[in-house]
């Protein structure tokens, strides 16, 4: 498998219209996976474990399969999506505090090309699929959390189902994918004419413009019984502006800031940690 390191390369050295094209299709698409440390392995070790298909008609073509991880037998159901390059174990502080909790059953996933599961190249849709079909085979759960990538699949996601979740809670989230594209090109010095080759060859791939993937147009009908956006306005990876938009289009969102806690670190703040421990107490 090729790094991440190889395909930036290929992007900065590609002069050819169709190999650049190509090699950032290569590049955008290709999560990174990190090993796990060693508290998350004991983490994982004492979850049930489960494996699920499901279709990859985007890159492999074929069905893959998912890894999910099932901590506890309780009523009250809480399920997690992961962010871009990112796997369940992540969420392992987040996990142990819910864990202290009455009466829950814990469910996280790797969606495809991220942590253990299969596949080499992922997109937004390749972590909505594993997550419907955790529902349909598992139930709507009480609670349904995701980070940054993750909170827009779950917002996809449940347009699927006429259930809703009591609480939706969306941690530092991706609020305009194209930035999140835009980004990555520039990191890797795209000149802006490849930059909207690319977008149009997405529109033509796809049939959907990137700007379809937009928490602002995608969110168009409330998806929990109640909807909570933990955030930091000083985010390293998304800018403030995009979810300040957001957030003032819809006031009825319950909103907390953590300032200069960090888009990744937020999900191993203790303040952070603790705020989430005592909202789903609040809601049993």
């Amino acid at each position: 498998m090729k790094t991440y390191k190889q395909r930036l390369i290929e992007v900065k050295k590609a002069e050819d219209p169709q190999v650049l094209l190509k090699a950032l299709w290569n590049y955008i698409s290709f999560p990174i996976r990190l090993p796990n440390r060693p508290h998350q392995e004991a983490l994982l070790a004492e979850a049930s474990r489960f494996s699920m298909q499901v279709e990859d008609p985007y890159f492999a073509m074929k069905a893959l399969s998912f890894q999910g991880y099932i901590w506890g037998s309780g009523s009250r159901k809480i399920y997690l999506t992961h962010g871009w390059s990112s796997k369940a174990a992540d969420f392992t502080e987040i996990i142990t505090a819910l864990l202290l909790l009455d009466d829950v059953q814990i469910i996280a996933f790797d969606a495809l090309a991220n942590g253990s599961s299969e596949g080499e190249l992922s997109n937004l849709m390749l972590y909505v699929k594993p997550l419907e079909a955790i529902i349909e085979k598992y139930g709507m759960p009480e609670v349904l959390i995701g980070h940054s990538l993750g909170a827009m699949a779950n917002v996809v996601a449940l347009k699927a189902f006429e259930t809703q979740p009591k609480l939706l809670i969306s941690i530092t989230p991706v609020i305009e994918l194209a930035d999140n594209f835009t980004g990555m090109m520039n990191h890797a010095s795209v000149h802006p004419a490849d930059k909207e080759r690319w977008f149009q060859d997405f529109l033509d791939y796809y049939k959907l413009p990137v700007s379809y993937f937009d928490m602002k147009s995608l969110y168009s009908e409330l998806p929990a019984t109640k909807h909570l956006v933990f955030y930091d306005d000083n985010d390293e990876m998304l800018p403030f502006a995009q979810l300040e938009g957001f957030l003032l289009q819809h006031p009825e969102l319950i909103t907390r800031n953590f300032s200069t806690a960090g888009h990744y670190r937020i999900l191993r703040d203790p303040a952070f940690i603790e705020a989430l421990k005592d909202t789903l107490s609040d809601l049993s």
